[in-house]
């Protein structure tokens, strides 16, 4: 929160002083990594130059990912296929958030729109 009222608070600034407009994206991204579908994942990482062994090691990592959920009888649904989100704890998750949702960026550049600026912050 804190992170918002300070861009909030600069934005106020140049507005008043007369600097050039300055505008504000908030996106909230919690909970962001169980929304990665891994098909698009993996395109995206393709388009980014990641190939070869590199791709072949995360299509293995995530393939034939399956669960189960116990319910409260302590009987079991069926399993159901895990087709999106990326791995908790894998060290490599942060990474490849952040290829999949570069495309944003480079869609504001593509349009004259300048990202001089970025942070990602932790709201907890």
């Amino acid at each position: 929160m804190n992170h918002a009222l300070t861009l909030i608070e600069v934005a106020q600034r140049r507005s008043i002083s007369g600097q050039q407009p300055t505008y504000v994206c908030f996106i909230d991204f919690q909970e962001a990594f169980d929304t990665v579908p891994h098909e698009a994942l993996f395109l995206k990482m393709e388009r980014a130059g990641v190939s070869g062994k590199c791709l072949a090691f995360f299509r293995a990592l995530y393939a034939d990912s399956w669960m189960r959920i116990r319910l409260g009888d302590g009987s079991r649904t069926p399993c159901i296929r895990i087709r999106r989100g990326l791995q908790k704890g894998e060290r490599a998750s942060p990474l490849l958030f952040n290829i999949f949702i570069n495309d944003p960026l480079k869609n504001c550049r593509q349009y004259g729109l300048e990202v001089p600026w970025i942070d990602w912050g932790d709201a907890r």
